[in-house]
């Protein structure tokens, strides 16, 4: 059922990403003005908001990703189709004809919805990061440029952790050599590392197996970053300890006691809600780290 609440929330995100998202100088690569100020951007869609007419879900969330070009990248859930989805505009929030179906491509995967990531590969290939809810597993989808899944990644283009578990938000980074790592809670609620190689094969190399694991329970978000020293710097939330940030070597390995930092809910100033911001986690520059936690 389609309701005015869900396409906005589409369509909020969609005028940060034109004000705000775009990467230093690309806002005039793409022939657009950059506004440092924070306002709309009225080059985007007319008044820096373009509506992505897609019916959302309640559980469902967004993930955005800008390219090189300037054109930015929608990922989320589509309740009338059962499925994730990636949409493509213009610099100009049009809907991009070139990519899949009148701008969108979908997963193929059935699922009810859940919070969704999405990353650009080096080479203009799009993943993004699910949750299959038949199979409770989580799993990556690739989309060629042109929206058509990548055949030769994974099974016809979908990669799956093998780590069964349904989460709230998924967290996906691509390193600098091509490989894909996604972040999750698995069955018993802990938080994991994936790492995936460029055909969409676990990377045996990382952690056990492929997976990581932080030893933290809980149902928090999962922001993930890569430090510029190759790090893996992941976010989420414990039942107990409240949110975290755990950090791992690059080959998923950790110190025998993992680099936690823990916020303290009862402290004066931090609100005691479940799962504040902790998605929001982002890289300042020489290397700090920050966010809600």
């Amino acid at each position: 059922m389609r309701t005015v609440r869900e396409p906005i929330v589409f369509a909020l995100l969609m005028a940060v990403v034109a004000a705000a998202a775009l990467p230093t100088g690309a806002a005039e690569e793409a022939g657009g003005p950059e506004n440092v100020d924070g306002s709309l951007d009225s080059s985007f869609g007319g008044d820096g908001v373009v509506f992505a007419g897609i019916p959302g879900n309640s559980l469902a969330g967004v993930g955005v990703a800008v390219q090189v070009n300037g054109r930015p990248i929608l990922a989320g859930y589509d309740a009338d189709v059962g499925q994730d989805f990636v949409a493509r505009f213009l610099a100009d929030g049009q809907p991009d004809p070139a990519f899949g179906t009148n701008g969108v491509a979908y997963t193929g995967v059935q699922n009810i919805g859940r919070r969704v990531s999405v990353a650009i590969q080096p080479d203009g290939k799009i993943v993004l990061a699910g949750s299959d809810e038949a199979l409770e597993e989580h799993f990556l989808a690739r989309f060629h440029p042109d929206g058509t899944l990548d055949s030769a990644f994974g099974t016809n283009g979908i990669a799956r952790t093998g780590v069964h578990g349904s989460t709230r938000r998924v967290g996906l980074v691509v390193q600098s050599d091509g490989r894909l790592v996604l972040s999750a809670t698995d069955f018993f609620s802990e938080h994991f590392l994936a790492r995936f190689e460029q055909d969409g094969t676990l990377d045996i190399g990382f952690g056990v197996g492929g997976i990581a694991r932080t030893g933290v329970l809980g149902l928090g978000g999962s922001g993930l970053l890569i430090q510029p020293d190759g790090k893996l710097v992941l976010a989420g939330q414990g039942f107990s300890a409240g949110d975290f940030l755990a950090r791992f070597l690059p080959d998923g390995t950790h110190p025998t006691h993992p680099e936690y930092r823990i916020v303290d809910r009862s402290a004066p100033g931090i609100p005691n809600r479940r799962s504040a911001g902790v998605g929001g986690l982002r890289r300042r520059s020489r290397g700090a780290l920050s966010g809600a936690v």
